[in-house]
């Protein structure tokens, strides 16, 4: 992971602002690492860097179930891009399917701790914002970015 551990977000507060700096939460790089997947590993370094630093949006506020540990967090961020690329299990470079978005949660604590693709909202594909299915309700605070 870059920087030792540390990854650059766009501060979704404003445009104007120096980058957030983020680390990736250790359960989660342990996880991936037992996996094994070299896709997993490109997956975790260059899509969340992507996400993170050109989001087509960016949420506030998470509500269960993508906030597990302790129900509505207003203070947590769900990025949201849809990279040009994935990856394969095997680690080569693919499409990505067309209908998905790429999701990354950040803690309060500016800790990157979940990140996935998940089916894009229909209605945005239309309008060519690529965000995910229930956006409108599934964050308490809405959007930021």
């Amino acid at each position: 992971m870059e920087n030792k551990g540390y990854v650059n977000a766009v501060d979704p507060t404003g445009q104007n602002k120096p980058p957030l700096r983020l680390k990736y939460a250790q359960r989660k790089v342990s996880q991936i690492r037992q996996l094994g997947f070299r896709g997993a590993i490109k997956e975790a370094v260059e899509l969340v860097s992507f996400t993170l630093t050109y989001p087509n949006a960016v949420f506030c506020g998470l509500r269960p179930p993508d906030d597990k540990h302790s129900g509505n967090s207003p203070g947590w961020l769900c990025y949201c891009a849809n990279p040009p690329y994935d990856y394969a299990p095997d680690g080569e470079l693919c499409n990505p399917d067309p209908s998905k978005v790429f999701l990354v949660f950040v803690n309060e604590d500016r800790m990157i701790f979940e990140w996935r693709w998940e089916d894009a909202d229909i209605e945005s594909i239309c309008d060519k914002e690529y965000l995910p299915r229930n956006h409108c309700t599934r964050f308490s605070k809405g959007r930021l970015l």
